[in-house]
Protein backbone atom coordinates (compact mmCIF):
# COMPACT_ATOMS: atom_id res chain seq x y z
CA UNK A 1 0.00 0.00 0.00
CA UNK A 2 1.70 3.51 -1.07
CA UNK A 3 1.92 6.24 1.57
CA UNK A 4 -0.55 9.20 0.67
CA UNK A 5 -0.91 12.80 1.95
CA UNK A 6 -4.07 14.44 2.34
CA UNK A 7 -3.54 16.09 -0.24
CA UNK A 8 -3.26 13.17 -2.52
CA UNK A 9 0.51 13.22 -3.09
CA UNK A 10 2.50 10.09 -3.32
CA UNK A 11 5.91 9.98 -3.08
CA UNK A 12 8.45 8.40 -5.29
CA UNK A 13 9.94 4.86 -4.10
CA UNK A 14 12.78 5.57 -2.27
CA UNK A 15 14.49 1.78 -3.07
CA UNK A 16 15.97 1.41 -6.46
CA UNK A 17 16.09 5.06 -7.58
CA UNK A 18 19.63 5.24 -8.77
CA UNK A 19 19.27 5.38 -12.08
CA UNK A 20 22.69 4.76 -13.40
CA UNK A 21 25.20 1.74 -12.81
CA UNK A 22 27.99 2.52 -10.78
CA UNK A 23 31.22 0.87 -12.31
CA UNK A 24 33.17 -0.44 -9.22
CA UNK A 25 32.43 0.03 -5.19
CA UNK A 26 31.81 3.29 -3.89
CA UNK A 27 34.24 3.88 -0.90
CA UNK A 28 32.98 6.20 1.68
CA UNK A 29 35.74 8.11 4.18
CA UNK A 30 33.82 9.40 7.05
CA UNK A 31 35.71 9.63 11.12
CA UNK A 32 31.71 10.28 12.75
CA UNK A 33 30.05 6.75 13.08
CA UNK A 34 26.40 8.64 12.83
CA UNK A 35 27.30 10.01 9.64
CA UNK A 36 29.04 7.27 8.49
CA UNK A 37 25.82 4.88 9.10
CA UNK A 38 23.28 7.22 7.61
CA UNK A 39 25.38 7.44 4.76
CA UNK A 40 26.02 3.56 3.77
CA UNK A 41 21.99 3.53 4.86
CA UNK A 42 21.49 6.12 2.15
CA UNK A 43 23.61 4.71 -0.76
CA UNK A 44 21.83 1.73 0.10
CA UNK A 45 18.21 3.26 -0.37
CA UNK A 46 19.47 4.67 -3.69
CA UNK A 47 20.46 1.22 -5.00
CA UNK A 48 24.05 1.27 -4.33
CA UNK A 49 25.32 -2.22 -2.60
CA UNK A 50 29.24 -2.39 -3.10
CA UNK A 51 29.83 0.16 0.14
CA UNK A 52 32.90 0.04 1.56
CA UNK A 53 33.89 2.51 4.52
CA UNK A 54 37.17 4.10 6.48
CA UNK A 55 36.95 5.97 9.33
CA UNK A 56 40.05 8.15 8.44
CA UNK A 57 42.35 9.30 5.94
CA UNK A 58 44.91 7.22 5.93
CA UNK A 59 42.84 4.03 5.73
CA UNK A 60 40.78 5.30 2.65
CA UNK A 61 44.11 6.10 1.02
CA UNK A 62 44.93 2.22 1.46
CA UNK A 63 41.41 1.52 0.37
CA UNK A 64 41.67 3.47 -2.30
CA UNK A 65 45.13 1.30 -3.72
CA UNK A 66 43.22 -1.90 -2.85
CA UNK A 67 40.00 -1.52 -3.61
CA UNK A 68 39.71 0.87 -6.83
CA UNK A 69 36.99 2.75 -6.32
CA UNK A 70 34.67 4.15 -8.79
CA UNK A 71 33.28 6.68 -6.84
CA UNK A 72 34.76 8.28 -3.20
CA UNK A 73 32.68 9.98 -0.77
CA UNK A 74 35.02 11.84 1.44
CA UNK A 75 34.51 13.70 4.60
CA UNK A 76 36.53 17.11 4.75
CA UNK A 77 37.72 17.70 8.42
CA UNK A 78 38.64 14.45 10.25
CA UNK A 79 41.17 14.03 12.67
CA UNK A 80 44.71 12.88 11.58
CA UNK A 81 44.91 12.97 7.43
CA UNK A 82 42.02 15.09 6.95
CA UNK A 83 40.23 15.12 3.56
CA UNK A 84 42.69 17.71 1.84
CA UNK A 85 45.09 15.13 2.82
CA UNK A 86 43.17 12.51 0.97
CA UNK A 87 42.68 14.68 -1.89
CA UNK A 88 46.77 15.51 -2.23
CA UNK A 89 47.32 11.79 -1.96
CA UNK A 90 44.51 10.77 -4.63
CA UNK A 91 46.39 13.84 -6.87
CA UNK A 92 49.67 12.35 -6.62
CA UNK A 93 48.72 9.19 -7.73
CA UNK A 94 48.77 7.82 -11.63
CA UNK A 95 45.82 8.89 -12.70
CA UNK A 96 45.08 4.86 -14.02
CA UNK A 97 45.25 4.19 -9.55
CA UNK A 98 42.87 7.53 -9.22
CA UNK A 99 39.26 6.77 -8.25
CA UNK A 100 36.40 7.69 -11.43
CA UNK A 101 35.41 10.52 -9.02
CA UNK A 102 35.71 12.47 -5.82
CA UNK A 103 32.56 13.64 -3.77
CA UNK A 104 33.90 15.64 -0.95
CA UNK A 105 30.78 16.23 1.42
CA UNK A 106 31.33 19.29 4.18
CA UNK A 107 29.41 21.46 5.91
CA UNK A 108 31.71 24.07 4.90
CA UNK A 109 30.46 27.40 2.46
CA UNK A 110 33.48 28.92 1.93
CA UNK A 111 34.32 29.56 -1.92
CA UNK A 112 38.21 29.61 -1.57
CA UNK A 113 38.27 26.24 0.56
CA UNK A 114 35.78 24.96 -2.24
CA UNK A 115 38.21 26.13 -4.81
CA UNK A 116 40.81 24.71 -3.19
CA UNK A 117 39.23 21.49 -2.74
CA UNK A 118 38.27 21.63 -7.16
CA UNK A 119 41.77 22.40 -7.45
CA UNK A 120 42.97 19.05 -5.50
CA UNK A 121 40.75 17.01 -7.55
CA UNK A 122 37.20 17.03 -6.39
CA UNK A 123 34.66 16.59 -9.06
CA UNK A 124 32.16 18.00 -6.70
CA UNK A 125 31.06 19.08 -3.12
CA UNK A 126 28.24 17.81 -1.29
CA UNK A 127 26.90 19.96 1.03
CA UNK A 128 26.23 18.83 4.66
CA UNK A 129 23.70 17.95 5.65
CA UNK A 130 22.31 16.83 2.14
CA UNK A 131 18.66 15.51 0.73
CA UNK A 132 19.02 12.24 -0.25
CA UNK A 133 17.87 13.79 -3.48
CA UNK A 134 21.23 15.57 -3.49
CA UNK A 135 23.16 12.26 -2.66
CA UNK A 136 21.40 10.80 -6.08
CA UNK A 137 22.57 13.59 -7.84
CA UNK A 138 26.34 13.61 -6.88
CA UNK A 139 26.69 9.76 -7.54
CA UNK A 140 25.47 10.40 -10.73
CA UNK A 141 27.44 13.70 -12.30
Amino acid sequence: MALRTRAGYEPPPINGVLDVHINGPVLLIEDEESVRSATVASLEALGVSDVITAVDGDSGLQLVDECRPAIVLLDLLMPGTDGFGVLQGIKDRPRRLRPGRVIVMSGIYDPVVEKGISQLGADRVLSKPYHLSDLRKALIG
